[in-house]
């Protein structure tokens, strides 16, 4: 289960995420980054679940941006950026079609090198 608690969300409620890597102890059912946003992956086969959700090898959570199949999250916990927030469920914002309701946040750029001294190293 993710834990609503742990997680970030911007101004209309919707969850912080990013593709970064989790921080977060291993086998963590709700993997946040350094910053406390939801760590991701686009993986339509995930190899580990729990609770019905899909998580990677690093313990990422598996999403897609496709419609939800009635009432499972089979490959994938599905997400949405744009459409409204229709209810909560234990926290989570949720679209009318069933969906998370997130907001993508920069992710670690892949730059190593000397401009990364100078601010966060972040994309946009």
């Amino acid at each position: 289960m993710i834990v609503a608690g742990q997680l970030k969300f911007d101004k209309n409620g919707r969850v912080l995420v990013t593709e970064a890597a989790p921080v977060s102890p291993p086998g963590s059912l709700t993997p946040v980054d350094k910053d406390g946003n939801a760590c991701f992956e686009n993986n339509l086969n995930p190899p580990f679940f729990n609770d019905e959700i899909g998580y990677g090898l690093d313990g990422r959570l598996c999403v897609q941006t496709s419609p939800p199949v009635r009432g499972r999250l089979e490959k994938g916990l599905r997400i949405e950026e744009t459409a409204p927030i229709q209810s909560y469920w234990n926290g989570l914002p949720f679209t009318a079609d069933g969906r998370l309701a997130v907001t993508k946040v920069g992710t670690p750029s892949q730059s190593s090198g000397f401009d990364t001294g100078f601010d966060t190293g972040y994309g946009s």
